[in-house]
């Protein structure tokens, strides 16, 4: 299971902030590392039993849906 981890707040970089339900990430959002701490803390207090975590995003987006999870339907 993931561990909560702290955040430098004059780190530059963007954060990705998780939260956990057990094994699964349950919601992802990368912010600058400010609002990362800002909304980690809020989701903490909310959600008391899930376990959040933020991390360095590594200057990519949240990940994108897998393939096999999309509609396999084209636009007209």
């Amino acid at each position: 299971m993931p561990q909560s981890t702290s955040v430098n707040s004059t780190d530059s970089a963007q954060k990705r902030v998780q939260v956990w339900f057990g094994s699964e990430v349950i919601s992802s959002h990368t912010a600058r590392p400010d609002e990362a701490n800002r909304y980690a803390a809020l989701i903490a207090r909310r959600f008391a039993g899930l376990t959040v975590t933020v991390d360095d995003a590594q200057g990519d987006r949240d990940p994108a849906l897998a393939p096999e999870l999309l509609w396999d339907q084209t636009v007209r």
